[in-house]
């Protein structure tokens, strides 16, 4: 990611007009949140232009997991923010088609509450409430009230969400979010950790392998994904 952030500052430099365009379709999201952060610390983020495509359709089972095991769970770097030891914690998760990680995220963490963000609307008509049927189990466990739904596409709406919902827990708990949702739910988390809520650390979870039965095809709607509150 230097690498790449020092390639932008060479093609920008001397011109406020040229834009480099990075399409993050197929980046991880805890590399989206990195790139972010380094592009933004450079002041580099007003010089870029994010593209992303959605898939036309996941190849799915709801009854297989998309991933197996967890290989890692660790603090994304550069997103660790002060841990009040005093404090109790919370775990948001942003879920996904992925069930079982979810659930073995919430484990593995225990934390003292959980909140589960689920998108709304889904991508397409017909995917309505697959996410909640592939998570469940976690969900039966978390229970009902202790969910909230969060757009799927527009960054910018995800990061007020946030901002509304955790606005009282933020100076309550320890806040540990995990990106497992979509990726313009990423950038709205991004925009959401740039506005410096306190006692909030990003966090991911590896999952130790892919189910390679499963996966993404065709092409979608392609987005430009704004990285600023009042874009």
């Amino acid at each position: 990611i230097s690498e790449i952030i020092q390639k932008i500052e060479k093609q920008t430099r001397g011109s406020e007009s040229h834009k480099i365009t990075i399409d993050v379709s197929t980046l991880i999201k805890w590399h989206i949140l990195i790139l972010l952060n380094m592009l933004d610390k450079k002041s580099l983020l007003h010089k870029c232009r994010f593209l992303y495509t959605e898939p036309n359709e996941y190849i799915i089972d709801l009854f297989q997991p998309l991933s197996f095991g967890i290989k890692q769970i660790f603090p994304i770097p550069l997103f660790s923010g002060n841990y009040d030891f005093a404090k109790e914690c919370l775990l948001v998760i942003f879920l996904g088609y992925e069930g079982n990680r979810a659930m073995a995220l919430l484990e593995n963490i225990d934390p003292t509450e959980c909140l589960l963000l689920i998108p709304k609307p889904a991508y397409h008509q017909k995917w309505e409430g697959r996410t909640e049927e592939m998570n469940k189990e976690i969900i039966n466990i978390v229970g009902n009230s202790n969910i909230k739904y969060i757009d799927s596409r527009n960054p910018v709406l995800v990061a007020k969400q946030l901002k509304a919902i955790l606005s009282e827990s933020c100076s309550k708990y320890n806040c540990l979010i995990s990106p497992m949702g979509t990726k313009p739910q990423t950038f709205g988390l991004y925009l959401y950790w740039a506005t410096n809520p306190t006692n909030t650390s990003l966090i991911y979870n590896a999952p130790l392998r892919h189910n390679d039965l499963f996966y993404s095809e065709g092409i979608g709607k392609t987005w430009v994904l704004p990285t600023e509150i009042d874009s």
